[in-house]
């Protein structure tokens, strides 16, 4: 009886490893070609606008993965399968996340071509505001714009890639947030953002990068403001600063020397230096243009409006205006600022932005020291390991508000 139990067990043992070697020569035996996956990529774009590709290919009978992040030395085993495509492409001047996927795919033979079709599907993760300090700091002046050399945007990489900021245009809306003009068109604020001041960071494409989570600091002077004024914000270290070169009349005068270099001025007032509204009202945004000449095509932007004020004696006076108005491709953020009791309008597209964010609760009151920062994601920081910021296209809801400024 032990005899022929132990024949059967041998026997068993034998069997299971004819299986195992009949299973490992199948795997082996089974083909392998190489893939040629050809990609449709949206109208206007070429393949080197593309970055972060990721292709998985999904075996359909055992639901195996294989990744791959090139479109070289794609090389899988004979078998059904479905292939799902993600990556960052370039359209315009935006980063869209574009998505494909091609099912049923039966591979047979070597060199067998699959074609992906990519569509764009939401705008990633890129450049950022991440603060205005427009207030001001008070220092006991009657006057409420005496002392705003001390404003400031920073500005943050919110994606997972480095970033250029060569070209980056900083742009201030024609219209404020506190009136409520009737405009004709009637349809002009759907139509874009209308600008009047424009500030470029220099650059030739690769020169200022800015690392995922990382912030550059564009001021009005790169100057540490504490040292006259010990309430107010050290900018010594800022990236860059705007400056107007006004060479006539009473705001004429040389540029200060700092180590931050200047931000180029596309389009601005030729008599008034630019400083930010310290109450909020406009709206401040960042955007992107293609071609070498920013101002011509700047110019072909330009769209005429008018509207009617009535003056305090009763008069009525037309007002006309031909600004350049930036359309959604052209929009890479926009943070519309205004003062809570006078709030009136948005002055975007509700696609660009559907809030506004405040220092001053009251007309005539800046709210002196404090700023606007945007809210962190804590999700999203956790998952990517660094700081990523929120993102919802509603300034109202994105941005902490009367908060002290950061470079206090």
């Amino acid at each position: 009886m032990r005899k022929t139990t132990n024949l059967i067990c041998m026997l068993a043992m034998l069997l299971a490893l004819v299986n195992v070697g009949c299973k490992n020569d199948e795997e082996t035996s089974v083909p392998k070609h190489n893939v040629s996956l050809a990609l449709e990529i949206p109208q206007g774009c070429s393949m080197n606008d593309i970055s972060e590709l990721k292709i998985t290919f999904t075996e359909e009978n055992q639901k195996k993965k294989t990744e791959f992040t090139s479109l070289k030395d794609i090389v899988l085993p004979r078998g059904m399968y479905s292939v799902s495509v993600s990556c960052v492409m370039k359209v315009g001047v935006k980063r869209m996340v574009c998505t494909g996927l091609t099912q049923n795919i039966n591979l047979t033979e070597n060199a067998q071509k699959i074609n992906v079709k990519l569509s764009a599907q939401s705008q990633a993760r890129g450049f950022v505001i991440e603060e205005v300090f427009f207030a001001s700091t008070d220092n006991g002046s009657s006057s409420p714009l005496d002392y705003t050399h001390d404003q400031y945007i920073k500005i943050t990489n919110n994606g997972d890639q480095p970033l250029y900021a060569d070209g980056l245009l900083i742009v201030q809306s024609e219209l404020n947030t506190v009136k409520n003009d009737k405009l004709t068109p009637a349809d002009f604020i759907e139509r874009g953002l209308a600008v009047n001041s424009v500030y470029m960071i220099p650059g030739h494409g690769k020169d200022h990068m800015v690392k995922p989570g990382e912030s550059i600091v564009v001021a009005d002077q790169a100057y540490n403001f504490k040292k006259s004024l010990p309430e107010s914000v050290d900018l010594s270290k800022a990236d860059f600063e705007w400056y107007d070169n006004i060479v006539s009349g009473p705001f004429a005068g040389k540029d200060i020397d700092t180590k931050a270099p200047n931000l180029v001025p596309v389009v601005t007032n030729e008599m008034i230096p630019w400083r930010m509204n310290n109450l909020g009202m406009f709206a401040i945004a960042l955007a992107r243009v293609e071609g070498g000449d920013v101002k011509a095509a700047l110019d072909k932007m330009r769209q005429n409006y008018s509207y009617v004020r009535v003056l305090p004696n009763g008069r009525s006076l037309t007002i006309k205006s031909n600004p350049i108005v930036l359309g959604e491709p052209n929009v890479v953020d926009v943070v519309t600022l205004s003062v809570k009791s006078n709030y009136t309008r948005q002055v975007t597209p509700a696609s660009m932005d559907k809030g506004f964010a405040y220092c001053s609760n009251v007309d005539k009151k800046p709210g002196y020291g404090k700023s606007v920062i945007r809210k962190t994601d804590k999700v999203l920081t956790a998952k990517t390991g660094h700081r990523v910021l929120v993102d919802t296209n509603n300034s109202g809801d994105d941005f902490e508000m009367l908060v002290p400024a950061s470079l206090h």
